[in-house]
């Protein structure tokens, strides 16, 4: 009988179902209890605020990411786990089946588990929906698409990180540090550029974020909403999914090609394939620079009163340290001894080298980034914070104004630095004002930078001021408060005046229904328009033209300006005007300049108290409903 080698092999495929039911049990009793059991349990509470599709797509998109980022590399261990001791990975390559089909097959017996729990899973919830009466069908084909493409991705790029390592230790380090590596690696080195280049600052926010799905999953994509009664929820993130998905095609295909070229005496090894282990030397050293030396920084600096501001010394010597601990752990673990210092100290010392190169080169700027300024015509909007006011602009003339400040502050950088040597970090924050950026730039890009000036300092004074005079130039004034500008009078339900009086008791005035027009555009928009109302104080001087009063004037729309209110209800402890169960409300203070607000509010008796906390323009929120 002619013998014939396969692409697929029945026997291993349900030796495979058989052998690790317990992965595939735990995975379908887990999501049992996260879908049907707990929709169940939820609806018959009889929450009012409760949505049933919410639920189901929030579970896909957070118990599912979770889930598939772990049984992904449970089932690739399971499944290929004969690629990690010599006997068995020569026991399967006896076989009569392709590389190929072992592959396929073990790929597929992986999967089709997984898929069949979700179907399972889905075929109970919407069973469960059907018996309590609820709709459930269009949301679980969701949930279910949304699953199905998390598997894939996850199970794929397990799959190809099986082919890249020699043992399950080292798969479950491998595809968790690459899984993210990307945001680790850059939120750390920005924090360890910060430490050192003046004005830089961490940020919150990543470049690459995709390239860490389960990060660009949990943080990136949501489950919005649009409409009010009712709402109808949708999962955001469907583009990004599918990608994903597509990717984790790619890497089982690579894998493929990986497993073709394996040599079968790799089992065992940290890292199967020869060509990349001295990029996985490099690449942990880089890691445990980054890791361990912002943790070492942390501890030997962190707490210190004083550390060489400005000085990139003592974070590259902790970097260095770190990729010590690194590059030799990971060298020992691919040789299987302790006796690798002679064979690989001469790549240590060339990381070194490298590494003290990159920190002078950010400790001397030679890339520009301290002295960065962006053109004002290719700024979007610029979001500031400072002394507790904050705001965003998008008027030109107002960002060219601020963007001048930002200069001064750059060229400020010697007198910061000398200062907190002189004083070191102890009162750091005592008499300082610090002052944040963040432009929003026309390419899509975010550039954030952050200073610290001293009050008590002539030189710093000035910079102050130049930015007082910045922030409150008539057009940033009105391209501040452009939110209440561009209500008509017809939009305010009501004003309420809250302050202080003179014996310290607070009060609690309103704009009667008939005076709103003239109390809200002669007044309020007018002084806003003049650049007198909502002015930003940074320095604490009562004389000050910038400074606030006690009065908050708040004003309150409504949610939907066509919603039919009944004109005869008041608002909230007697206010005169109409109601609306949920608002919106912007709320002001006046300054020591804004004259025809001020006239309206001593002719009602209230003296606003000009004290030594400023107050800034608040932006619309929403209030509680």
């Amino acid at each position: 009988m002619r013998s014939e080698t396969s692409f697929f092999n029945k026997t291993i495929f349900i030796k495979n179902i058989k052998r690790f039911w317990p992965v595939w049990t735990l995975y379908t009793i887990a999501f049992t209890i996260g879908m049907p059991v707990a929709l169940a349990s939820r609806t018959l509470r009889s929450n009012p605020h409760f949505s049933v599709s919410q639920y189901i797509l929030g579970n896909a998109l957070y118990m599912g990411g979770v889930m598939s980022f772990i049984f992904g590399v449970v089932s690739a261990l399971a499944v290929f786990s004969y690629l990690f001791t010599a006997r068995s990975v020569g026991a399967h390559h006896t076989l009569p089946v392709r590389r190929e089909g072992l592959f396929v097959t073990n790929f597929l017996s992986g999967f089709v588990w997984l898929l069949v729990s979700n179907l399972f899973i889905f075929a109970v919830t919407a069973l469960t929906g059907t018996l309590i009466g609820l709709s459930v069908l269009e949301s679980l084909l969701r949930w279910l698409l949304m699953l199905v493409l998390e598997n894939l991705f996850f199970f794929g790029f397990a799959s190809f990180c099986v082919m890249l390592t020699g043992n399950g230790f080292a798969l479950v380090v491998i595809y968790g540090v690459l899984n993210l590596a990307v945001i680790i690696i850059e939120s750390l080195l920005r924090f360890c550029i910060s430490v050192f280049t003046y004005g830089i600052t961490a940020g919150n926010s990543f470049t690459f974020g995709a390239l860490s799905p389960i990060y660009m999953l949990m943080f990136r994509t949501r489950v919005a909403s649009v409409g009010t009664s009712p709402r109808v929820y949708y999962y955001n993130g469907l583009n990004t999914l599918l990608i994903y998905g597509a990717a984790g095609l790619l890497f089982a295909f690579a894998a493929v090609i990986i497993y073709l070229r394996r040599h079968s005496e790799s089992a065992s090894e940290f890292i199967a394939i020869p060509a990349l282990r001295s990029f996985f030397k490099y690449f942990f050293a880089a890691f445990g620079s980054l890791v361990l030396g912002s943790l070492f920084y942390t501890i030997i600096f962190g707490a210190a009163s004083y550390y060489p501001v400005g000085s990139a010394v003592p974070m590259t010597l902790c970097m260095a340290l770190g990729g010590f601990l690194g590059y030799f752990i990971t060298a020992m673990l691919l040789k299987k001894s302790f006796r690798v210092f002679r064979s690989t100290s001469l790549g240590f010392l060339v990381y070194t080298m490298s590494l003290v190169v990159l920190m002078m080169a950010f400790e001397f700027d030679i890339f520009g980034m301290e002295k960065y300024l962006p053109d004002p015509d290719s700024v979007a909007s610029l979001a500031y914070s400072t002394n507790g006011a904050a705001g965003s602009l998008d008027d030109r003339k107002a960002i060219a104004d601020m963007i001048e400040t930002h200069r001064s502050l750059i060229a400020n950088k010697p007198v910061y630095e000398s200062n907190v040597r002189r004083r070191g970090t102890d009162d750091i924050y005592g008499e300082s004002l610090s002052v944040s950026y963040t432009y929003k730039l026309k390419n899509g890009k975010t550039v954030s930078r952050r200073y610290v000036l001293f009050r008590d300092i002539e030189s710093n004074a000035s910079i102050v001021g130049k930015l007082e005079a910045a922030l409150n130039s008539p057009e940033a004034v009105r391209n501040r408060m452009k939110d209440i500008l561009a209500l008509k009078p017809e939009d305010v339900l009501s004003i309420s005046l809250n302050y202080t009086d003179n014996a310290y008791v607070n009060r609690t005035e309103y704009i009667s229904q008939e005076s709103i027009r003239e109390f809200f555009v002669d007044c309020v928009q007018a002084d806003i328009l003049d650049g007198n109302l909502g002015r930003v104080s940074l320095i604490y001087d009562t004389e000050n033209e910038d400074a606030t009063g006690n009065c908050a004037i708040t004003i309150y729309l409504p949610e939907d300006k066509n919603d039919d209110v009944d004109p005869a209800t008041v608002y909230p402890e007697g206010a005169p005007g109409k109601y609306i169960s949920s608002s919106r409300t912007i709320t002001v203070y006046p300054n020591t300049v804004s004259q025809k607000t001020l006239a309206y509010l001593r002719d009602m008796g209230i003296n606003p108290i000009f004290g030594n906390n400023p107050k800034y323009y608040r932006p619309v929120v929403r209030s509680p409903m």
